[in-house]
């Protein structure tokens, strides 16, 4: 890295510092950080997950610990408080840690158990109330539907003129499209369509893709309280795909899946397909074949 004013004496004009420990932000810290990490694992006897790096696991005698991580924060679910409290222990040896205690907020989710009942839920209405208020909505209507029924979002509707491409110019499109993704992404399969009609026009957005992402968060503000439950055990992994055929300007169909596990739905997606399929039954295919990609890798 380049060094700090000062820090050189003179004659040593064009000297570089060589970095002895990562610093947060440089390219190669994520890297670091994960080995530093999975050194950590390994030594207690734990294995990293083949489909999904950042989940580590430990089955030893009747003791089970299942951890997430994402960069620094990290869950830790275990079959009882003993072996959750036994990796608590040896995290403290390497690592200063905070320990939250039962998980409660996790990256904008809010997560409420009911012991009695044996379920679970998340959510994102505090995140959703933020989104409202950063973006000015805080006394628009509520709306059923994300999109108006018969809403087509084209390239044509896209500044084409210098005019038109200032009025756009301080319109936060891409901050809302992000933030609408990241809800999409987590807890709302229900806006995954929306969510992938408005960032194909990230580049050049024009009034129109921005007053439909505005009814976007309208809607999500009278959906903030809707929940995603986990509730039965027994039920195993349960699919539902559909597809449009050619309903969009660009001719390729959009294909839709969700599924669940327990009762919740734990993977979804809206895709525009890569062909321009020639029949209905065609779009349905590629469609399911989409989704069998998601079940093969759950």
């Amino acid at each position: 890295m380049h060094p700090l004013p000062g820090c050189l004496k003179p004659g040593q004009e064009g000297k570089v510092c060589r970095l002895i420990k990562c610093l947060y932000g440089t390219r190669q810290a994520g890297f670091e950080w994960y080995e530093t990490l999975r050194e950590f694992f390994i030594k207690i006897g734990f294995t990293w997950s083949g489909v999904d790096h950042v989940v580590f696991f430990r089955h030893k005698g009747e003791f089970s610990s299942v951890i997430s991580v994402s960069t620094d924060d990290m869950v830790i679910s275990g079959n009882t408080i003993k072996s959750i409290n036994w990796v608590k222990g040896e995290f403290k040896k390497w690592f200063e840690i905070s320990d939250l205690g039962e998980i409660k907020w996790l990256l904008g989710l809010e997560v409420k158990y009911n012991k009695a009942a044996r379920t679970l839920s998340i959510s994102q209405s505090v995140y959703v109330d933020k989104l409202v208020k950063h973006f000015g909505l805080d006394d628009a209507n509520t709306i059923s539907t994300p999109f108006e029924p018969g809403t087509i979002l084209s390239s044509d509707q896209s500044p084409s003129m210098p005019c038109q491409t200032a009025n756009m110019q301080n319109i936060p499109y891409k901050e809302l499209v992000g933030s609408v993704a990241w809800s999409a992404l987590v807890t709302h399969p229900d806006i995954s369509f929306p969510s992938l009609a408005l960032s194909q026009f990230m580049q050049n957005p024009g009034c129109a893709h921005w007053e439909a992402g505005k009814c976007v968060v309208r809607y999500l503000k009278g959906m903030r309280n809707y929940t995603l439950n986990l509730t039965d055990p027994g039920e195993g992994i349960i699919a539902y795909v559909d597809a449009d055929w050619g309903s969009q300007h660009h001719w390729h169909s959009i294909s839709g899946h969700i599924i669940s596990l327990a009762g919740m739905p734990i993977a979804w997606g809206s895709k525009k397909q890569s062909i321009v399929a020639l029949s209905s039954t065609e779009a349905e295919y590629v469609a399911m074949t989409n989704m069998l990609k998601d079940i093969l890798w759950l």
